[in-house]
């Protein structure tokens, strides 16, 4: 199938891109988490400080910080037992284990591995896989990689000013043996997930953050040493002390030349299952967004400023509302599905979610809300404008029901919920394109829901919801946008869960 027409039913008919006879085989399910084979490893500090902020009182040096970053960012944190309600058939409850990590995954699968690229360590510099399950760093390439990563940036960012290069890579298998082909839409917004913790905790460590989704994708492959039939790189983050300015590349670097630079290495990894079915269109759609080219890099200056609405402006408040620590709003963040209660929410909340909720460097993505409950604000159908941190209405009306009625699993109470946010993107994009909506979609769903749970509440992202819905009630089709993720927000009920957490 084309590229194009595959995307269009993946995003506006999803349930057409999964054959009726799916069945998941859980017997046959992959690991949560990457294992490497007898390649060298060293184990990181488990000793990790639940002060409210990780830096603490004390700067962190060698393998210290990087165990306590790294936990942070995408450690194992919980082991927990969830229990789901009994139901007419069954006389008792039932509960399932699972690993969980500060960044939401969709089904709790984790297809995003993560690789670091560090120079000053107590151990050899190089490239590494972050072993989660051991939280130890697997040595995969040793040797000063400056250059090369320089070169696989676009010449864009000097990398010898770092302090360390993560990259965020996505492992098909490991979500695809549930979702098929719904999988791809999961894996980008995932993969911005975990973006989006890791820019969080490299500020909470007092780092700076710069963020890559347009590289050459074959050459940070190769870095890696990833077989792309089975993974690929989606994300780059380089951290740095100091801001460094950003550099505009003139000269135009081609992946295949830079894989010649380095040799390739070979590694065997272990996932657990026996029979990895094909998934051929998942890897024609990430090979249809690969950038062979840094003449290819995509730029935010080529996105058109959308028109604002010009109804009703509600200027928000520049919020004093109490927020929790950065280590308590991650401990306390979860998906409350059923479990969120009927209470109204204050608009100084709201005024301070929104506004850690944009991401100041990417303009082809914007936040709607439909507003219930609130003080205030009339109920109605919002756009969220950065720029005056206002609300600009659509649309006055309370559009809970016809939400609810375009939701393909009714698992989550919307009329429990005063605010529903959905993130939106253009509407006609390559598979790069909206790959990398994806991606900045989940950025922006983890910094909400960060946000949420500083302020006491949670939020549930949903992508089992009728797309055409929320685009009319914003009248997106006019704007050339498109709903990419839907994510209520509210109050709830502890969630019928035992939990642990997973640290020294």
């Amino acid at each position: 199938m084309h590229p194009e027409s595959f995307l269009y039913r993946l995003h506006f008919q999803s349930q057409a891109v999964i054959p009726s006879d799916w069945e998941v085989d859980w017997e046959d399910a992959p690991l949560p988490y990457k294992l490497y084979k007898e390649l060298p490893s060293f184990l990181l500090d488990h000793h990790i400080p639940l002060n409210p902020s990780p830096l603490g009182r004390r700067k962190l040096e060698g393998a210290e910080w990087i165990g306590h970053f790294l936990w942070f960012a995408y450690g194992l944190t919980q082991f927990a037992h969830t229990a789901t309600p009994a139901d007419s058939e069954e006389k008792t409850s039932t509960s399932f284990p699972s690993l969980r990590r500060f960044a939401p995954s969709g089904g709790g699968l984790y297809p995003s591995e993560l690789y670091l690229y560090v120079k000053e360590t107590p151990f050899a510099q190089g490239v590494y896989h972050y072993d989660a399950a051991h939280h130890r760093l697997v040595l995969i390439r040793e040797g000063n990689f400056d250059d090369y990563i320089t070169k696989t940036l676009g010449l864009r960012l000097d990398v010898s000013s770092c302090k360390a290069v993560c990259f965020i890579t996505t492992v098909y298998w490991k979500n695809f043996f549930k979702y098929h082909n719904f999988s791809f839409r999961l894996q980008g917004l995932d993969a911005g997930a975990v973006i989006s913790q890791t820019e969080e905790t490299a500020r909470q460590f007092g780092l700076h953050s710069h963020v890559h989704l347009s590289f050459l994708h074959k050459a940070a492959d190769h870095l890696l040493g990833l077989n792309r039939l089975e993974e690929t790189t989606l994300g780059i983050l380089a951290l740095s002390e100091q801001e460094i300015p950003a550099a505009t590349g003139k000269e135009e670097l081609t992946g295949a030349s830079l894989i010649e630079e380095i040799p390739a290495v070979q590694t065997t990894c272990y996932q657990r299952s026996k029979h990895i079915k094909p998934h051929q269109d998942i890897l024609q759609l990430h090979e249809a967004a690969v950038l062979s080219s840094s003449s290819l890099f995509r730029t935010n200056a080529s996105v058109p400023q959308q028109e604002k609405y010009g109804k009703d402006i509600y200027p928000l408040s520049e919020s004093r509302a109490t927020t929790s620590s950065f280590r308590d709003a991650c401990m306390n963040r979860c998906s409350p599905e059923g479990d969120f209660i009927d209470r109204s929410m204050d608009a100084g909340k709201i005024a301070a979610l929104l506004k850690q909720s944009t991401l100041p460097d990417v303009s082809s993505i914007s936040i709607y809300l439909c507003i219930n409950g609130t003080d205030r604000i009339d109920a109605g159908a919002y756009e969220y404008d950065p720029a005056s941190h206002s609300l600009l209405t659509i649309e006055k009306g309370d559009f809970r029901q016809m939400l609810q009625s375009g939701m393909t699993m009714h698992n989550v109470p919307l009329h429990h919920t005063p605010l529903c946010i959905h993130v939106a993107g253009a509407r006609n994009v390559d598979a790069g394109g909206y790959r990398m909506q994806l991606i900045h979609a989940g950025r922006v769903m983890q910094r909400i829901l960060l946000a949420a749970s500083a302020l006491g509440m949670n939020g549930h992202p949903l992508l089992g919801f009728h797309v055409p819905i929320p685009d009319s009630i914003y009248q997106l089709d006019i704007r050339k946008q498109t709903t990419l993720i839907q994510i209520p927000i509210g109050y709830h009920t502890p969630k019928s869960r035992l939990s642990g957490v997973l640290h020294a």
